[in-house]
């Protein structure tokens, strides 16, 4: 989707080359500072040849070979409902 940037992160927060697991990171124009809920974590990463601002999601995930973000999600704390699946979804 035009403006929206899917990253899986490391544990130290870098960038994971496809296939890999790890945390999904969500770079969009249509994120918004604060929630109602809980606070979000953000992070500024260079990412694509220029600098983005992501939220660290609490879904484990990876980019297939084709480059498609499959996501894999679990029961994050916080969450406000059991979250369990797999998604082949473009995000």
């Amino acid at each position: 989707m035009p403006g929206n940037t899917i990253a899986v992160l490391d544990s130290g927060n870098r960038p994971l080359p496809k296939g890999q697991r790890g945390r999904v990171a969500i770079a969009s124009y249509q994120l918004r500072d604060a929630y109602a809920i809980a606070e979000p974590d953000f992070l500024t990463h260079d990412y694509g040849g220029r600098t983005q601002r992501f939220l660290l999601t609490g879904d484990s995930g990876f980019i297939d070979q084709a480059g498609r973000p499959i996501s894999l999600c679990w029961v994050a704390p916080g969450r406000s409902r059991a979250v369990i699946g797999v998604s082949r979804r473009g995000l």
